[in-house]
């Protein structure tokens, strides 16, 4: 990948995909700004699919992955907050389920 700002959006990897292939000490400002966007469209996406029960415990996994790979302490802990209001709409083994699929996604990455 040449540049995250080169990224189509409609055809860009899903951001649990993308994060683990980031190197911070090559982004420059504009990939820096492409990439922040890029989380907090994660973030809204995420926020809306909580008022899906079908979705909620997909959007919990997503923030999980997102709150281990983001490459910097910002998005991280963005991410973690939105982890708690998803699990808080959700039942102990929809959020055990989204764990396990959340280390799944870490391990093969």
């Amino acid at each position: 990948m040449s540049s995250i700002t080169d990224l189509p959006e409609k055809t860009a990897p899903p951001l649990a995909e993308l994060l683990p292939t980031i190197d911070p000490a090559t982004l420059t400002q504009d990939d820096k700004a492409a990439l922040m966007s890029l989380v907090q469209r994660a973030m809204d996406h995420a926020s809306a699919e909580r008022a899906n029960p079908a979705r909620a415990g997909e959007a919990l996994t997503q923030a999980l992955v997102l709150s281990v790979t983001a490459p910097s302490d910002h998005p991280s802990r963005e991410a973690l907050a939105l982890t708690d209001q998803i699990a808080a709409g959700l039942t102990e083994i929809d959020v055990a389920r989204a764990k396990d699929r959340a280390e799944t996604i870490l391990a093969n990455n």
